[in-house]
């Protein structure tokens, strides 16, 4: 399961808004997430893009709390 899969849903729809102004960059940053299965392995550069289009300020907010856990997708999969 990719970062894209696991980010919590009030984060996606904020990226959803962003992306009416910044298609390409929310774009990129949806690709950069469905590259990557873990938060350790995100390149920096989509560390800092997720939390500008968020405006959320590191390290009020660690990038872990913006993904769901195995705990929260098992969950969620078993509501469906």
């Amino acid at each position: 399961m990719t970062l894209y899969d696991r980010l919590r849903p009030e984060y996606k729809e904020k990226l959803e808004l962003e992306c009416e102004k910044y298609p390409t960059s929310i774009e990129n940053l949806y690709q950069d997430l469905r590259d990557v299965e873990y938060v350790i392995n995100m390149r920096y550069g989509t560390f800092l893009n997720l939390f500008n289009h968020l405006d959320i300020v590191f390290p009020d907010v660690s990038p872990y709390d913006l993904f769901l856990d195995e705990k929260d997708v098992l969950i969620k999969e078993l509501m469906q």
